[in-house]
């Protein structure tokens, strides 16, 4: 039996005409199952756990991308062979993207049961299947998982270790590693500002490897798939771990 975890999200007032179609397909379409709700007192982690207990199947995300990565870790954790499948309710979000699914395809997506067994990457004690964004904490004035949703204008020094053994030292105003699930990569991307004819220019540095170690100077705020969720120095690596996902058809990983 499906069995669907809600979010804040999910329950917002400005959800609710899409909640109401998708809920609508779901039962055309003979998807009908159980439903919990996040609350004060529930996390999407029990939730998801709870029902990996009682043995649904699939569990289904249902709100924005740090209720589909809190999932991903639950199931992660587990070692579970329950496949996860995920209903976003924010337009455009990186995971939605990537699983390509989204608010009026999800449903279908889950009807037809496409699954992939895809290799998930290790950052901070946390899995993720996107990607990992590292920038300088706001002032105290400001929560600083907050800035990491904004352009950061400030740069910091970047210090890497790749797969043990080559080093590099960058200036940069966020960093950004990516996990391909295809090659079980990671690419990191170091964006910062570079000086040509005396006139500052965006400036990318791309590398990319199976293992990193960051350090930031000052220290790092990070956010991983879509989740506030550590700081720096960050051990950030490719692992053993593979996860069952329903996905769509315009994915974007195979």
């Amino acid at each position: 039996m499906y069995y669907y975890v809600y979010d804040e999200r999910a329950l917002a007032k400005d959800s609710q005409r899409a909640l109401t179609k998708i809920e609508t397909q779901i039962n055309n379409l003979g998807l009908s199952g159980e439903r919990g709700q996040v609350s004060a007192l529930r996390t999407v982690e029990d939730l998801v756990k709870d029902a990996a207990r009682k043995n649904y199947r699939p569990i289904v995300a249902v709100g924005e991308d740090a209720t589909f990565n809190a999932a991903l870790n639950a199931l992660a954790e587990l070692r579970s062979q329950i496949p996860l499948g995920y209903i976003p309710l924010v337009p455009k979000q990186p995971m939605s993207e990537l699983l390509g699914v989204d608010a009026n395809s999800a449903v279908v997506s889950l009807s037809r049961r496409i699954i992939k067994t895809v290799p998930v990457a290790l950052a901070g004690g946390a899995y993720f299947l996107s990607f990992v964004r590292c920038v300088l904490p706001d002032a105290p004035a400001t929560k600083w998982w907050e800035r990491l949703l904004k352009k950061n204008e400030h740069t910091f020094t970047a210090e890497f270790t790749l797969d043990d053994a080559l080093k590099a030292s960058v200036s940069a105003r966020e960093v950004m590693v990516y996990f391909s699930p295809g090659s079980e990569r990671l690419r990191i991307e170091a964006q910062g500002i570079a000086q040509h004819d005396k006139k500052n220019r965006q400036d990318l540095s791309v590398v990319w490897a199976k293992k990193i170690h960051l350090q930031g100077e000052p220290q790092l705020a990070c956010l991983i798939d879509g989740r506030p969720v550590t700081r720096t120095p960050i051990d950030i690596s490719v692992s053993q771990v593979h996860v069952p996902i329903i996905v769509g058809r315009a994915r974007s990983f195979e």
